[in-house]
């Protein structure tokens, strides 16, 4: 087994996730569960949504802003745009995050600012949006790949398809009364 040790971003040091909003031109707007890798020259956020990737090298970022609050915020800028950064998982080591981009930034002092709900509404809401999207484009599929048009027949088919592949008990929470009875008739 081979293990790359360097790249043209210098030697790996770590990786984090956090879900990702920023400016940058002919990069996404935004992006669920991004992974946030050091490297020596720079970080990287990459998706496995996606092929594209944005390196940032350290010495291009010329501020950094922290909110202090449970999600956390972080606010990297560049000349060329900016990095959001909000923590969703527990499991996201903020103070070593911090540690981290503290000593391979050099010359910038961190930031700490109060939080701005609007900012975290905004990122929530799109948090929303593409998870609502994520699962629009797989029930989509789905219908597409049962080969029915009729909408009587593609109901029967997915109620089909729930009764073989779900595992029951599992909690659920009814959102749509009518279509609870369609699958239970």
């Amino acid at each position: 087994m081979f293990e790359v040790i360097k790249t043209e971003c210098g030697k790996y040091i770590t990786e984090f996730e956090f879900d990702y909003s920023g400016t940058y031109p002919d990069f996404d707007i935004f992006i669920i569960n991004a992974k946030v890798k050091f490297y020596k020259k720079g970080f990287l956020i990459s998706t496995s949504l996606s092929e594209k990737s944005l390196f940032i090298e350290w010495n291009d970022i010329t501020g950094i802003k922290f909110t202090k609050n449970k999600k956390t915020l972080v606010n990297i800028t560049t000349d060329k745009g900016a990095v959001i950064l909000k923590r969703e998982k527990q499991e996201t080591d903020i103070g070593e995050f911090k540690k981290l981009l503290n000593s391979m930034v050099k010359n910038i002092k961190l930031e700490y600012v109060k939080s701005d709900i609007d900012n975290i509404s905004s990122l929530e809401m799109k948090r929303h949006e593409k998870l609502y999207d994520m699962q629009e484009k797989r029930v989509e599929s789905f219908i597409r790949n049962s080969g029915y048009e009729d909408d009587a027949a593609i109901q029967e088919y997915w109620c089909d398809y729930l009764k073989e592949k779900l595992q029951f008990p599992f909690e659920a929470k009814i959102i749509d009364d009518y279509n609870f009875w369609l699958c239970n008739r």
